[in-house]
C-alpha cells in the first residue's frame, strides 16, 4: 500500500485512508471471508463506498489488478 500511495502521489493524487465524500476511487483487494465479521460478505470500506454511490456521489470501485493496470498506462 506505501509504494502505491507513492506511485499515485508521484501522478498528483493522495491515497486516503477511510472512504468519505472526497474519494472518487476505491481500490479492493481479494475479500476473505473469514476475516469479515458473521453474516457479511463486504468490508465496511467496499459498504461504505456502495452507500455513497447509491446516494448520488461519483465513487468507481475497481480491484486491485485494475487499479495496477490503470497506474501503468498512467505512468507511461
Amino acid at each position: 500500500r506505501a509504494k502505491a500511495a507513492e506511485r499515485i502521489a508521484a501522478l498528483g493524487a493522495r491515497a486516503a485512508p477511510d472512504v468519505t465524500r472526497s474519494v472518487d476511487l476505491v481500490v479492493v483487494g481479494e475479500i476473505d471471508l473469514r476475516q469479515l465479521a458473521p453474516g457479511t460478505k463486504k468490508t465496511g470500506k467496499l459498504a461504505k463506498a456502495e452507500r455513497l454511490r447509491d446516494a448520488g456521489h461519483d465513487i468507481t470501485v475497481i480491484d486491485a489488478e485494475e487499479f495496477y493496470e490503470l497506474l501503468a498506462v498512467a505512468e507511461g
